[in-house]
């Protein structure tokens, strides 16, 4: 009897690490965003970068702040230009798309004040 409980309870710690390691290894995957296709998608306003960290900070519409480490494989864009970390300005609205706690791609939207000068500057 011990050791049925024994494997019963090994086989639900095992399918407990399965579906934590699934959804990026973390307990909260998606804080703050919607779930799609094993990514968490994160929109919000750049709340702090830390270039030298690879991290940025995300403040969601909730109140609520989520970090994502950036590695090498993160396509990082302000607008429709590639960019890099220390080129992403804190107050600027971002979409985030992570895999448990590193970012896939970081992209930034244009300011309106941005899209406003190339409006002016085309009259």
């Amino acid at each position: 009897m011990k050791k049925f409980l024994m494997s019963v309870m090994a086989v639900a710690l095992c399918a407990g690490l399965a579906a934590a390691n699934e959804e990026g290894g973390m307990g909260k995957s998606c804080p703050m965003g919607a779930k799609k296709g094993g990514k968490c998608v994160c929109a919000g306003t750049v709340e702090s970068v830390d270039a030298a960290a690879n991290k940025i900070t995300v403040k969601g519409a909730d109140g609520k702040s989520m970090v994502c480490n950036i590695d090498a494989k993160t396509v990082i864009k302000v607008g429709k230009k590639k960019a890099t970390l220390a080129e992403v300005v804190v107050g600027e609205p971002v979409e985030i798309v992570c895999k448990g706690d590193i970012a896939k791609s970081v992209t930034v939207k244009a300011a309106k004040k941005e899209a406003e000068k190339k409006g002016e500057a085309k009259k």
